[in-house]
């Protein structure tokens, strides 16, 4: 994986691409920091464990519905970073396409950044 800074509704944020396989690695206090509204804490309820491990943290990581009701998303249990693949890419921006919001909500950082990942970065 290596750094990518980009910038996120005005707000520079670290992402993590992997040059191999195009999947990111979004820490949380980063999007935190953005200005884009944040995504909430994954309930524990709807958690589907995995054999994956976090890559910044080494803890255990699980699937989560994004926002609760999204596409499954691996997220670590301890640091609450988010590994996007290139099928959880695409499968979040159809949930995002296809998913009514009031129109005074701002954009979450997950839209700005799917925006940005459809320009594939230089390696």
């Amino acid at each position: 994986m290596r750094k990518e800074n980009i910038l996120v509704a005005s707000a520079p944020v670290t992402i993590d691409v992997c040059a191999n396989c195009s999947a990111v690695f979004v820490d949380y206090y980063e999007e935190a920091h953005s200005v884009a509204r944040q995504r909430p804490k994954p309930s524990d309820d709807a958690k589907r464990e995995t054999d994956a491990v976090c890559p910044d943290c080494r803890a255990a990581m699980a699937l989560f519905p994004y926002e609760g009701n999204g596409p499954n998303v691996l997220t670590c249990s301890e640091c609450l970073g988010m590994h996007v693949d290139v099928a959880a890419q695409q499968a979040l921006r159809e949930w995002v396409r296809y998913t009514p919001k009031p129109p005074d909500e701002p954009s979450s950082f997950l839209e700005h950044l799917l925006k940005l990942l459809s320009t594939p970065f230089e390696y």
